[in-house]
């Protein structure tokens, strides 16, 4: 289904010598605009290419709660 989500782009303060820099990676968390506010999406950049990540399921007190309609 879609939702409304809130798109994070966090940026990396660099307070090395320049290591850290070389390093860092783009990130981009997407948060749902409900009451939880569970992450269910990162995707990051990385040394081969880009991570994508999606939450597909939810255990709260023994019910199982899915992404899937």
């Amino acid at each position: 289904g879609s939702f409304d989500a809130f798109k994070i782009e966090p940026s990396v303060v660099y307070l090395s010598d320049g290591k850290l820099r070389q390093q860092a990676r783009q990130v981009t968390v997407w948060v749902p605009d409900d009451r939880r506010r569970l992450p269910i999406r990162m995707e990051a950049a990385v040394f081969i290419g880009a991570v994508r990540i999606d939450l597909v399921e939810v255990r709260d007190g023994g019910v199982r709660l899915t992404a899937d309609p």
